[in-house]
């Protein structure tokens, strides 16, 4: 009986750990396919992985910086108010360009940011600057 109980009470811990919405659930939501329009009215997709690669497109196109494109690697620091997502440019394995985001999961499905599509990470949310991405997948 004793061995039930404290086997029980690992599995509830446990659960409680691992189903912390604000651990788990907000963190993996970034992974997908997502697509918006800018203020401009250009079409953006972002595709995040799970193993850390991105793709970003705007009109279609991908978008690469200085015409160097060896692959986008990503990096979001949830730590930071509001979050931050940092959309790195390598060539040839190293860095070349990134460019800096604040993101607002607004829900699982429905991402706000705000870029100026430089190194310059955004202090906060401005109206005619930020955009919204919807997930598709």
């Amino acid at each position: 009986m004793n061995k039930f109980f404290i086997i029980a009470i690992i599995f509830v811990l446990f659960s409680c750990i691992t189903n912390n919405p604000k651990e788990d659930g907000l963190r993996m939501t970034h992974v997908g396919k997502w697509e918006g329009k800018l203020s401009s009215s250009e079409k953006i997709k972002l595709i995040l992985t799970n193993d850390g690669f991105a793709k970003l497109y705007i009109d279609n196109k991908i978008v690469n910086p200085k015409n160097n494109l060896s692959g986008i690697v990503y990096v979001i620091d949830y730590e930071s108010t509001p979050n931050v997502l940092d959309l790195i440019f390598m060539k040839d394995g190293e860095e070349s360009t990134v460019i800096r985001m604040i993101v607002e999961f607004i829900s699982s499905d429905i991402l706000r940011i705000q870029t100026d599509f430089n190194e310059y990470k955004p202090k906060n949310f401005e109206k005619d600057k930020l955009f919204i991405l919807k997930k598709k997948n």
